[in-house]
């Protein structure tokens, strides 16, 4: 054993002497590598690749002491576990190939393993010194190559990740390439496998956008991982690195065929926003370093920059793609919008709050082209006059509900004469985005000659209505006159009897006064007095004619239920002519009831369906604001269907007695106070008669 130690530092302090005096002896040629670095071992080894001696400078670069190496063999301890394990080296081969050469030993550059399994960059120099034994200088080139090429791969993979940030790719492809860079960085010492998980939009938990090298069942089980679960949920949870060395457990995530691993989880965060978690694995024992650490937070910060950037781009080009939809649907709506307004069969103009008009369509210039060949840039009193301007500026003015769409007439005359129209308006309010009001539109039709074709028809409809009346009061009159004539020839035939004298002259008198008061209503339809319309309310008109009708109801056994509200408001009507108006309801409801029943009167606000309804039906009826309603109901015979369209009309009765004005009077007076009456019932379930009566604003009332 002594021999041999002497030995091998006989043959140590020969290789030192040859290699750093006489190189050439060695027939060596030392790389630029080797000549910056004085620290270097001197190994040993039989033919068998054996170690013989293994000397301290061995030790210090390779972490193994001489009792550990001494008989085993170099390259499977020192290139055990290296990325370049795989590759066959050895001794023979290098020495053969240098003496078939002749050239000097070529040094060989590899990647070796330190003990506690961190990679070590040397470089080997092989040489014979005597048949069967062989010396391998080996120089470390740690402190020259780690940082050479630390700085190389890792600039490499920076600048493939900076260039992906730019390349026209979705997040997820992004990510994919981002990490396949990560994982080339040679210094990091890094597994084919790893993953970028982002963390959920609506939950605490990561999900897996990118990986490379996992297994399908490693996908599914990584697909969404809780905060706070496994090492990269304790990554997102903590927001610090996690780094273990081995499959521990904590390491809560398994799946089968799991292979001995560690991992270094990064948490990707942006400002004080997580993103997500990049997962890298390493070898099992792999060794943390403080440089490996820092290159991994400072590309996490990078990827971080380039979630957040194309996060903001996705939002930005959202907002982008919302306003160019919006844009698209207000041309589209514009476009709408001018088709319909050069559509309309009516005139339309656009004013500011001074009414001067801003816009107009082709209709409104063809009606007004007699009074003003331009309509752009003038107020409406040049356009229309000043006694239609300040009618329409008055109709603005009063809008209570912002609207007014009532129609109203003006009159416009030419300054000649020479031509005449009758516009029919309505006004209402421009606002603007903000709800502000900035002008008004103004909408007018011409209705001259509606208006002359109106008054015609309403000409040969009162001359059909006196021919209709003038027939119904020769019928009515016929069978007065027919009685009379036959009791004028009874007392001819019997002058001398006094009793048919006598009664021949009391029905004589009777028809009399029938043909009196046909002709009394008659005239009372034909000819009604002018309503003395004021102040008052339903509930008063009632309380006058109920003692009228109470000891009727009461012999008939007819109950009277009042329905009003606690406050009534006020109309403007002739008393005298409503009383006449509800008392023709009340004999109508007790004639129609007979013996035992009930007539109610209900007042309250009308049913705005119900109003508008009979506005559209009856549209020059009901003309004004606000109403009070006024239901009129008996529970008696009813009215058929048919019949109910014919009742307002005059000389139409269903009754064995009367001439069938009661209710054309009532139409007709109601229609004089501008009021209006409907008709509504269920056969065999009584009849209802519906009144809308115009309220008196409060203004007027005080």
């Amino acid at each position: 054993m002594y021999l041999i130690c002497y030995y091998g530092l006989v043959l140590e302090l020969i290789v030192l002497i040859r290699v750093n005096i006489m190189p050439s002896a060695l027939k060596v040629q030392r790389s630029p590598h080797c000549r910056d670095h004085a620290s270097h071992a001197i190994v040993t080894c039989n033919s068998n690749e054996k170690i013989i001696t293994w000397n301290k400078n061995a030790e210090n670069i390779f972490g193994y002491s001489d009792k550990d190496t001494i008989g085993k063999n170099l390259f499977e301890l020192i290139l055990s576990g290296s990325v370049e394990s795989d590759q066959q080296l050895s001794l023979k081969a290098m020495i053969e190939c240098d003496e078939k050469t002749g050239t000097n030993a070529k040094p060989i550059i590899k990647t070796t393993r330190h003990c506690d399994g961190h990679q070590i960059p040397v470089e080997l120099v092989a040489s014979t010194v005597a048949p069967d034994l062989f010396i391998v200088v080996v120089f470390d080139l740690t402190s020259k190559v780690e940082p050479e090429v630390a700085v190389q791969s890792a600039q490499n993979a920076v600048n493939n990740i900076l260039k992906t940030a730019i390349e026209p790719h979705d997040l997820k492809t992004q990510l994919e390439y981002i990490l396949d860079y990560i994982l080339t960085i040679k210094t990091l010492q890094l597994l084919p496998i790893g993953g970028i998980l982002l963390k959920s939009p609506n939950t605490d938990s990561l999900l897996l956008v990118a990986e490379h090298g996992f297994s399908k069942e490693q996908k599914n089980v990584c697909e969404n991982v809780e905060f706070g679960l496994c090492h990269c949920g304790r990554a997102a949870s903590t927001r610090n690195i996690q780094f273990v060395d081995c499959i521990s457990n904590d390491h809560e995530i398994i799946y089968n065929d799991t292979k001995p691993h560690g991992h270094y989880c990064l948490p990707i965060i942006k400002e004080t926003r997580l993103l997500g978690v990049i997962c890298l694995y390493v070898a099992e024992g792999h060794i943390q370093s403080r440089n490996e650490e820092d290159l991994l937070v400072a590309i996490s910060n990078i990827v971080a920059g380039i979630i957040d950037s194309r996060k903001v781009n996705e939002q930005l080009m959202r907002s982008v793609n919302s306003l160019k939809l919006t844009v698209m649907e207000l041309e589209d709506e514009k476009k709408f919008s001018e088709s319909v307004i050069r559509g309309l069969n009516h005139g339309l103009i656009v004013t500011d709050l001074n009414f001067v008009v801003l816009k107009s369509n082709s209709m409104a210039r063809q009606i007004l082209e007699p009074f003003s060949k331009t309509l752009d840039k003038k107020s409406i009193d040049q356009i229309f006059g000043f006694e239609a301007a300040e009618q329409i500026i008055s109709s603005a003015g009063y809008m209570p509900s912002a609207v007014n769409l009532l129609q109203q007439d003006i009159t416009l005359t030419t300054k000649d004469k020479a031509v005449e129209k009758i516009i029919s308006f309505s006004i209402v309010p421009r606002e603007d985005m903000s709800s502000r009001q900035v002008g008004y539109v103004i909408s007018f039709s011409d209705m001259t000659e509606l208006t002359y074709v109106r008054k015609e028809m309403e000409k040969m409809n009162r001359l059909s209505t006196v021919a209709e009346l003038a027939s119904a009061v020769a019928h009515e009159v016929r069978n007065p006159l027919a009685g009379i004539k036959i009791m004028a020839q009874s007392i001819q035939e019997h002058p001398d009897n006094v009793e048919e004298l006598m009664e021949c002259s009391s029905r004589i008198t009777n028809q009399v006064d029938r043909l009196n008061q046909l002709l009394t209503e008659f005239f009372t339809y034909a000819r009604p007095l002018t309503p003395r319309r004021r102040s008052t309310s339903i509930d008063t008109i009632l309380a006058e004619i109920k003692p009228l009708v109470v000891n009727k109801l009461m012999k008939k056994n007819i109950r009277l239920v009042e329905k009003f509200p606690d406050k009534t408001c006020s109309i403007m009507a002739d008393p005298n002519q409503m009383q006449q108006v509800f008392l023709n309801l009340f004999f109508n409801s007790i004639d129609a009831i007979g013996e035992t029943g009930e007539v109610v009167i209900e007042i309250g606000k009308p049913d705005p369906l119900l109003l508008q309804e009979y506005k559209r039906k009856h549209p020059t009826v009901l003309q004004g604001g606000e109403y009070i309603q006024v239901l009129f109901s008996d529970n008696g015979s009813g009215i058929e269907p048919e019949v109910a369209g014919k009742i307002f009309e005059p000389f139409f009765t269903t009754k064995k007695t009367g001439v069938g004005l009661g209710l054309s009077i009532v139409y007709r007076i109601l229609t004089e106070n501008k009021a209006a009456i409907f008709v509504g019932n269920k056969k065999s379930k009584g009849t209802t008669f519906t009144m809308f009566f115009e309220i008196i604003p409060e203004s007027l009332e005080q």
